[in-house]
């Protein structure tokens, strides 16, 4: 028992350099010093006439695509969560808890409290109204084969990279279902468009970008919602707008004129200029609130990042692996988003 945790243990470490990028020797050469290591465990040989026994017995004691699995969907999660897709900024991810569509409910659905007099009834808030969609997770994914190359003798670090490259294609993935939202703005809200000229939320673009940026800002700050339809009574939503999403053609009008206006604000009031290249060939930018007010979300299943599967290990010879993630894209309210165009 003791020579396989120590086995186990061996493998487990070889792993980490190899993860690490700094293994010093190829797998198969792994292989060669643990099998003279352990040799004498009377399930393992180092005699070349037994070499496919001994590897045979070798991945029967050792469980390689479990301890590899788990290792690097640790490196996997710790590389997904320092993505820098510029939609984490002011996207909130929201869990769900299954596969089924679910009503996403917008901020601004309680009014403002009543004055209750002295020995007076409460009384009920009908028809609260307020933005919704539908959200539902979709699986996303594919079949990778690993060869040799990419990680069986790798050196260099090439298979941590792997799978920083498979966050990233994720994170790629929802910036553009993202983007495209403000781009294509697409009919969202009844029958509307996520920007239409009854929600306020369209300036017409000029040769002033410190103009445009005032016009943008006046239209975030007034926007409202029906509290109460019984009522026929409009209020403010507490929407603080934060980023300034532009293309890189206007990163530098737009700096300048943030910083002349960050100068007059208080803390909490400053603006963030975000340079985001899926703008390129949009004539425009916008104006966005933080993360706090949901204007158009991702959706994950709950407590799940994008993951690897092992599939298949052919002892030395490659892994057949899956990556996979569920989640979804939708603009919950139009409310919190300006655009300049």
């Amino acid at each position: 028992m003791e020579n396989v945790i120590e086995l186990k243990a061996s493998a487990s470490k070889y792993l980490d350099s190899v993860l690490n990028g700094t293994a010093n020797k190829s797998f198969e050469e792994h292989i060669d010093e643990t099998l003279r290591s352990f040799s004498n465990n009377p399930r393992l040989t180092n005699n070349p006439k037994d070499k496919s026994k001994a590897l045979a017995s070798y991945f029967g004691l050792v469980d390689f695509p479990a301890l590899l699995t788990d290792k690097a969907n640790n490196i996997l999660v710790s590389k997904w969560n320092a993505s820098t897709e510029t939609w984490r900024k002011w996207v909130r991810m929201i869990p769900l808890n299954d596969f089924r569509a679910t009503q996403i409910s917008s901020v601004g659905l309680v009014p403002e409290p009543d004055e209750i007099q002295s020995g007076a009834n409460f009384k009920y808030q009908n028809n609260l109204t307020g933005e919704s969609v539908l959200a539902q997770l979709k699986s996303y994914g594919n079949l990778i084969n690993l060869d040799r190359e990419t990680f069986l003798n790798d050196r260099n670090g090439g298979f941590t990279s792997f799978l920083e490259d498979v966050a990233t294609s994720y994170d790629r993935k929802i910036a553009r279902q993202v983007y495209e939202f403000l781009i294509n703005n697409p009919v969202s809200f009844e029958g509307k468009e996520i920007f239409h000229a009854e929600h306020g939320n369209i300036i017409t673009k000029t040769a002033s970008f410190e103009a445009d940026l005032a016009g943008a800002l006046t239209a975030i700050y007034s926007q409202t919602y029906s509290a109460d339809t019984a009522r026929d009574f409009e209020e403010n939503v507490s929407i603080v707008p934060r980023f300034v999403i532009v293309p890189p053609t206007l990163a530098i009008e737009a700096s300048k004129a943030v910083n002349a206006l960050n100068e007059g604000l208080t803390t909490d009031q400053t603006l963030e200029v975000v340079i985001e290249r899926r703008l390129m060939g949009f004539d425009g930018w916008f104006l966005t609130t933080n993360p706090d007010t949901i204007t158009i979300a991702a959706f994950n299943l709950q407590g799940t990042s994008p993951t690897l599967e092992q599939r298949q290990f052919h002892n030395a010879n490659g892994l057949e692996a899956k990556h996979r993630f569920d989640f979804d894209v939708k603009p919950v309210d139009y409310r919190g988003l300006v655009k300049v165009s």
